[in-house]
């Protein structure tokens, strides 16, 4: 790999580096800039360039850019809060609630989609991996369903902030599998299909690297992943035997039960959800894996 042997060489303060591909050897002299090629002993001027950032990482550097666009909560510009007459957020697109769900899409210019596809990148490198396309979903069903579940956990939990009761998460699937979670949401009781150290739940990840394991490319090279709205609650540490979370109180057999189970108890990073109303499948991330365009001869 080019660039990790060019890092290494830099880190190392080495003057000449060493790389190879199927077909040349290269010396790479760090200092004079220059790429020769061992193997025709042609020479090529090297240039150094910043590294990429897009546009939508950039945006909230810029002194001109509304901070309107960049709310503290970023729950806050998911949800909108819903009109008084109208069970669903403002920013909802909806033509017939007749239909089990829609999908609306997010464009690139919203403040929605900064924000996801910040979150997707901070750990999905933005020269590996690109995003296509990103859909809003509104299930008016599972959408009631969850916003009910929702002032049920917070009349639970009225000491508990808004930050620690509800995530935004990732989710990784098959292709195959989206118009299922569309139509029903994510299913707890057909775990075990992929990990289930934690529980037979529902999975969700705080990073999109790690759902990233789960979302197969589809035939045509594309992957997709859910940014999830979940009701993580009180959490607790999961184990493989678990169906559902453990109680509060294990020595009283009336006692109330955790709200979900994570990978570990300080910072965790994994959470597994048992009750289908406590997570909702919000938006859909289309995207595919960048390959090479610089090539050296």
């Amino acid at each position: 790999d080019f660039v990790k042997c060019i890092e290494e060489g830099l880190r190392e303060r080495q003057e000449e580096v060493f790389c190879k591909n199927a077909q040349f050897s290269y010396s790479l002299h760090l200092v004079n800039m220059v790429q020769t090629n061992m193997n025709t002993k042609t020479q090529r001027r090297m240039r150094k360039r910043p590294v990429f950032q897009s546009p939508i990482v950039m945006g909230h550097k810029l002194r001109d850019l509304s901070h309107s666009l960049w709310p503290r909560n970023p729950l806050e510009m998911f949800t909108g809060y819903p009109d008084k007459d109208n069970d669903f957020p403002k920013t909802w697109i909806i033509t017939n609630q007749n239909f089990i769900y829609e999908k609306s899409l997010v464009t690139p210019t919203g403040s929605e989609y900064a924000y996801i596809y910040t979150y997707f990148h901070k750990t999905m490198a933005e020269s590996k991996y690109v995003i296509l396309e990103v859909f809003r979903i509104q299930n008016y069903f599972q959408w009631r369903k969850y916003s009910q579940k929702k002032k049920f956990m917070q009349s639970m939990l009225r000491e508990t902030k808004d930050g620690c009761l509800e995530r935004y998460l990732f989710h990784g699937t098959q292709s195959n599998h989206i118009e299922a979670i569309f139509n029903q949401n994510f299913d707890p009781r057909v775990s075990g299909k992929n990990a289930t150290a934690y529980g037979k739940g529902s999975y969700f990840a705080k990073d999109a690297s790690y759902s990233h394991g789960y979302a197969p490319a589809s035939p045509e090279g594309h992957h997709f992943m859910f940014l999830a709205k979940v009701l993580v609650g009180r959490t607790t540490l999961g184990d493989k035997s678990y169906t559902r979370p453990p109680p509060l109180n294990e020595e009283c057999a009336s006692s109330l039960l955790y709200d979900s189970c994570v990978d570990k108890a300080k910072d965790p990073t994994i959470f597994i959800i048992f009750d289908n109303d406590q997570f909702y499948p919000y938006f859909i991330i289309k995207y595919q894996k960048l390959h090479n365009v610089v090539l050296l001869d």
